[in-house]
């Protein structure tokens, strides 16, 4: 099979610098900000909630969170990210599915700006010359 070969603005990112554990996804993509925003407003009203889980209800809430974590990234990245463990589970004082969207946004907006930047000095290039 023949092979085709671009830059598709994906990275790959290994999950608390364990090489075994990684996300792909693309950072640039123009819907993940809008995205990620949803998400953190669907999860801000779970996770507003402070009562008492049963173990089946935090189960099924953590496969919603799983569901809309993974269409923030448009691919599967929590079973990288949170492996087994419960997305409701706390480490920090906060849900672990929060602190991984939150240690992801700054990381999103420093390569959007990196590209941005890199495709306005391209486009200045050919912008000049007329």
């Amino acid at each position: 099979m023949e092979n085709l070969k671009f830059n598709d603005g994906f990275k790959s990112l290994a999950v608390n610098g364990d090489e075994s554990r990684v996300i792909r996804f693309n950072p640039t993509d123009f819907g993940i900000t809008d995205r990620m925003n949803d998400a953190v407003k669907s999860l801000e009203k779970i996770f507003s909630d402070e009562k008492d889980y049963s173990f089946e209800e935090a189960k099924e809430l953590d496969a919603e969170i799983r569901r809309i974590i993974n269409g923030v990234f448009a691919s599967d990245v929590c079973t990288e990210a949170f492996g087994e463990t419960n997305c409701l589970s706390i480490a920090g004082g906060k849900p672990v599915a929060l602190n991984f969207l939150e240690a992801m946004a700054p990381y999103i907006r420093k390569i959007s700006t990196e590209e941005r930047k890199l495709s306005e000095k391209k486009i200045k290039k050919y912008t000049d010359q007329l």
